[in-house]
């Protein structure tokens, strides 16, 4: 999971969508030299160098999308912890898959049904998913901005809801995994050895699955949901069929989540909490009003 926060970080990855920075602390640009004899200042005038005669405000044009996204995580943070809005009204154990059993609603205890799927996996689907599995273990937005035809420095706001979905699904996984502290498949069966380094974190809900299942949520509902701005002026659907790109976006984030089952990395209930928990955190982000800003300035970006 999250290593896609740090290498959404670095200006290559997700870079390639947003011109990097997720959560990490990451380069914000470029690094410029000069003449040590003749120095840029003083060819443009030394002290006497024009200047602004009152200092402008910083325009939101300017915030990098990996910035903005942090202040629509601060919102949904203190949403959480207020009187009306806990982490305990999150419900993300429902619909459990095969091999759960008759177990009562929580994190399964016996994952032997699971640890079966996952044996099968490993045998018959490994191989042939392990260039993706090796792609999307440390970032996977940019699979998103492909599909959306995105450009490094384009799109601006779409890039800053990428965003918005890696850091808001990593804070609140993060919750959850240490509330449930469940063991990786390969703990329980070694012989699943996954093909990469095991997270250094709990495996309920899967990381991946949630910032997948995120991206994609957020991503349908900028294009058919209604958003009030701060006027209480209505933003609507943006015109046209989207419904092709939206299927296409929903496969992704499935395969995505897959693709970490495959590599024995997360039981199939792990995905199931990780999708639930997307599909809940959309729900607490709308309303935010740093939110609801990125997604009207979504709206009407091309599409």
């Amino acid at each position: 999971m999250t290593g896609n926060t740090g290498n959404t970080g670095n200006t290559g990855n997700t870079g390639n969508v947003a011109n990097a920075g997720g959560a990490s602390i990451a380069v914000d640009g470029w690094v410029y030299a000069d003449r040590i004899d003749y120095p840029f200042v003083l060819e443009a005038g030394g002290d006497d160098a024009p200047r602004v005669p009152s200092p402008p405000a910083f325009p939101w044009e300017r915030w990098g999308p990996q910035w903005r996204a942090w202040l629509v995580l601060n919102e949904l943070l203190e949403k959480v912890s207020s009187a009306t809005h806990k982490w305990d009204s999150f419900h993300i154990d429902r619909d459990r898959p095969v091999g759960s059993g008759t177990e009562p609603a929580g994190i399964p205890t016996d994952p032997s049904g699971e640890i079966d799927v996952l044996l099968g996996y490993a045998q018959d689907n490994r191989a042939d998913a392990l260039g993706e599995i090796l792609s999307q273990n440390g970032e996977f937005l940019s699979y998103f901005a492909g599909l959306l035809q995105i450009s490094p420095g384009s799109r601006s706001a779409t890039r800053t809801l990428l965003h918005v979905s890696e850091l808001v699904a990593t804070a609140a996984v993060m919750h959850f995994k240490a509330q449930a502290n469940r063991a990786r498949p390969s703990t329980v069966c070694p012989a699943l050895f996954p093909p990469l380094s095991v997270p250094s974190h709990p495996a309920w809900p899967s990381g991946h699955a949630t910032q997948a299942r995120l991206a994609f949520a957020i991503l349908k509902f900028t294009l058919e949901g209604n958003v009030r701005d701060a006027n209480g002026h209505m933003h609507g659907a943006v015109p046209g069929d989207h419904g092709p790109i939206i299927a296409a976006l929903e496969t992704l984030a499935d395969r995505i989540a897959k693709n970490r089952e495959i590599a024995g990395l997360h039981f199939p209930s792990d995905t199931v909490a990780g999708k639930n928990l997307g599909d809940d955190l959309l729900e607490y982000l709308k309303g935010c009003p740093a939110f609801d800003a990125v997604v009207i300035s979504a709206k009407n970006e091309a599409w």
